[in-house]
């Protein structure tokens, strides 16, 4: 790997803001205990339940929505896992906007 997300993320763009979302409370906590910056957060939530993810006020008070956006999803093992090596897997952004 090349390191975490927000050290890689600043190198391209210094003032870069950083969410990670986990749902388990342990790698929160670790995650927390690793990052000490005023622009990276690290919110316990389901990424499944978009709208607790994107509500979240770590997520509300960091996240200008006004500016370019990008997100990363780690797929888990139990996704990859019976997909074959030749398989591809797409994601669209269909114009999804934030609420207002």
């Amino acid at each position: 790997t090349q390191g975490p997300v927000h050290e890689v993320a600043r190198k391209v763009h210094p003032q870069a803001r950083v969410v990670y979302v986990d749902s388990d409370p342990i790698a929160c906590a670790h995650a927390r205990a690793l990052v000490a910056d005023d622009a990276t957060v690290v919110v316990q939530a389901d990424v499944r339940d978009p709208a607790a993810v994107l509500g979240d006020p770590q997520v509300t008070g960091l996240i200008d929505w006004s500016e370019p956006v990008a997100v990363l999803l780690r797929l888990k093992s139990t996704v990859q896992a019976p997909l074959p090596q030749s398989a591809t897997l797409t994601v669209r952004n269909d114009g999804i906007k934030p609420r207002a």
